[in-house]
């Protein structure tokens, strides 16, 4: 199942974005405190009639310090998405 960014305006998707490097992350299941922190912080920013089971939120709504190493697409356990206004420009690495 394609899972699309929840945020509006973000049309990226699981199933292509405009640059590879933007991933989707689903919301939190095991952690029920850090998914709550998820659904605080990007409901003022969330599309209409999400299922979350069809939606996560990509890459460009993280800092680059919520990943376990720079370049990876693993989030920390505590990481939260914070970003939501802007372009949502692809950061540029090094």
């Amino acid at each position: 199942m394609v899972k699309l960014c929840c945020v509006v305006h973000c049309q990226n998707s699981s199933k292509g974005s405009r640059d590879e490097r933007v991933t989707i992350h689903r919301f939190p299941k095991q952690n029920l405190d850090v998914q709550r922190r998820w659904l605080e912080n990007s409901r003022e920013y969330m599309k209409t009639n999400v299922k979350l089971e069809n939606y996560g939120v990509c890459s460009l709504h993280f800092t680059p310090g919520d990943y376990i190493r720079p370049l990876s697409n693993v989030l920390h356990w505590y990481a939260v998405p914070t970003i939501f206004q802007g372009n949502f420009l692809v950061p540029e690495y090094a």
